[in-house]
C-alpha cells in the first residue's frame, strides 16, 4: 500500500477507486496499530486515505459507507478510544450487511474479534468471529470460512 501509493490508478484504469482508498487504508491503520518499525508512516498514509473517503461518503459515495466506519474503528483503536473503537465496528458491521457487502461485514466482524482479543473480551472475541464466519459463508468465500473455523477451534 504504500509502495504502490496513488500510482494505482493509473496502472489499472477503469478500477473501482474508492473501494481500491479503502483496501489500501485498511492494512495500513491496522499496521499503525502495531509494534511495526513503520508504524508512524503506516498511521500517516492511512489518515490521509481515510480524510479522503470521508470526503466522498460526504460527498454521496453510499456504497463506501459501511468500510468507512471500519477504517474510522481502525483510527479510534489506534486512538485508543475503547467505546468509540467498539461503537465504529459495530456501526460498520450493521452498515455492511444492511447494503448486502458481506465481505466487508465479514471483515469488519474479523477485525472486531481480533481487536476485542486484544482487549481481553474473549466471549465477545468468540461473538464476532462466530459472525465474520457467517458472511463470508453467505458471500461464498468457503477457503476463508475454513480458516476461521480452524482459528476458532485452535
Amino acid at each position: 500500500a504504500l509502495k504502490r501509493g496513488d500510482s494505482f490508478p493509473k496502472m489499472a484504469p477503469g478500477m473501482m477507486f474508492g473501494f481500491e482508498c479503502v483496501m489500501r487504508a485498511i492494512p495500513l491503520l491496522i499496521m499503525a496499530r502495531s509494534d511495526h518499525p513503520q508504524k508512524a508512516k503506516y498511521r500517516a498514509t492511512g489518515i490521509k486515505l481515510l480524510k479522503r473517503v470521508r470526503k466522498w461518503v460526504k460527498k454521496g459515495a453510499v456504497n463506501l459507507a459501511g468500510p468507512l466506519q471500519l477504517m474510522e474503528a481502525e483510527y479510534m483503536a489506534i486512538q485508543k478510544n475503547k467505546s468509540a473503537a467498539r461503537s465504529s465496528f459495530e456501526t460498520a458491521i450493521a452498515s455492511c450487511r444492511k447494503g448486502r457487502f458481506h465481505h466487508f461485514a465479514g471483515l469488519s466482524c474479523e477485525l472486531y474479534a481480533a481487536y476485542l482479543a486484544e482487549t481481553g473480551d474473549s466471549e465477545g472475541e468468540k461473538t464476532y468471529l462466530e459472525s465474520a464466519i457467517g458472511n463470508y459463508r453467505r458471500w461464498g468465500f468457503a477457503r476463508k470460512v475454513d480458516i476461521l473455523k480452524r482459528k476458532r477451534l485452535g
